[in-house]
């Protein structure tokens, strides 16, 4: 297996999304994209057409509404008997850490499975300022693959 050389020019910043009168309001779409890393093309999964994670700043006490659109294809595979087997790389959702918000309806349902085609809305407000504060897909498998995160971090 032949690995990747770096790039020799600098990596880009991630996009940024800034809260506007204490809300941030966005749609993140994941999806398969093509991108060409060193001089190879890949077929990655990607958040608005980036592989790289937007970066949210807000402050404690602000909102965040985000309409996770799930635009991957159906999953090939059934459920299998085991469900320690990975399996529906396609099926994802959203989950926090460190923000300190409440696990319950639309804001850090961990058990949440948005399915392929499927959008949910998300709603929360930091109430705190310490903690790491970060954002990520956690589905197991779905972080196996793309080992991607949205990050939130107190803005000054």
């Amino acid at each position: 297996m032949r690995l990747l050389e770096a790039p020799t020019e600098e990596w880009a910043e991630p996009e940024v999304w800034n809260s506007r009168d204490g809300l941030i309001d966005t749609t993140l779409r994941v999806a398969l994209s093509d991108h060409v890393i060193g001089d190879q093309q890949v077929r990655l999964r990607s958040y608005n057409g980036q592989v790289t994670r937007p970066t949210l700043r807000f402050k404690p006490g602000e909102s965040v509404r985000i309409l996770l659109a799930n635009e991957l294809a159906p999953n090939p595979d059934p459920m299998p008997s085991n469900h320690n087997i990975p399996h529906h790389f396609n099926t994802t959702n959203l989950h926090t850490h460190g923000l300190h918000i409440s696990p319950s309806n639309s804001s850090d349902n961990v058990l949440l499975k948005i399915e392929p085609g499927e959008r949910f809305q998300y709603r929360f407000a930091w109430r705190r300022e310490r903690g790491c504060r970060s954002i990520h897909l956690p589905r197991w498998i779905f972080r196996r693959e793309t080992r991607i995160s949205v990050s939130a971090r107190r803005r000054r």
